[in-house]
């Protein structure tokens, strides 16, 4: 799975720990009662933290709309974004065996989309952005693994002997699991990881 795509930014997409998107909490109202009532206010937060960010959400942007994975970067702080870089690249050559994909190609594929990233950094998000955000907040794997950990277990941010336990637990189901799903358990506990440091 990731030899094929490691040019491509879909598996990237789902498995990128945003800290931005797993700040949204569907459940902060209480309980939706329809995946619509949850879009809309996963929308209204992220609008309000895109604000707080001094970032507008406006039709008039001066650029091109960005696709989902070049958009994440961006909106990524610097710090964060230099550890979930290096996880991708220690994941994707893991998995996909180093004779097929080579630290070189994937810095490669990273640089190429860091050269997507408009030189001003982002100050407006177009509606139609916001919406594949609010979409991946909903359906990214690495995002609601996020939100369920922070929600259910707020230690595991500060304690090492939790977080240890939870990873360990995660990456022992890949013995569990075929060869596929065992690499994306794998990548998905990485990509967390990096999210909580």
């Amino acid at each position: 799975m990731l030899s094929a795509g490691v040019k491509d930014p879909d598996v990237f997409t789902l498995f990128f720990p945003s800290s931005l998107l797993s700040a949204l909490d569907p459940l902060k109202e209480g309980l939706p009662g329809t995946l619509e009532v949850a879009q809309s206010r996963m929308r209204e937060q992220l609008k309000s933290n895109l604000h707080d960010s001094t970032i507008k959400v406006t039709k008039r942007l001066g650029r091109r709309i960005l696709p989902p994975h070049i958009l994440l970067i961006a909106l990524t702080p610097a710090g964060e974004w230099a550890r979930a870089r290096a996880t991708w690249k220690d994941a994707v050559h893991r998995f996909s065996g180093s004779h097929r994909v080579t630290p070189e190609t994937v810095e490669r594929t990273i640089a190429s989309w860091e050269r997507r990233i408009p030189r001003e950094g982002i100050t407006r998000v177009h509606p139609n952005e916001l919406e594949r955000l609010v979409d991946l907040a909903l359906k990214s794997p690495a995002v609601v693994l996020g939100r369920a950990l922070s929600r259910h277990w707020s230690q595991t941010f500060s304690d090492e002997l939790i977080k240890s336990k939870t990873w360990s637990g995660i990456r022992s189901e890949r013995y569990r699991a075929g060869r596929g799903k065992a690499a994306t358990l794998e990548l998905l506990s990485l990509s967390v990881t990096t999210a909580i440091g």
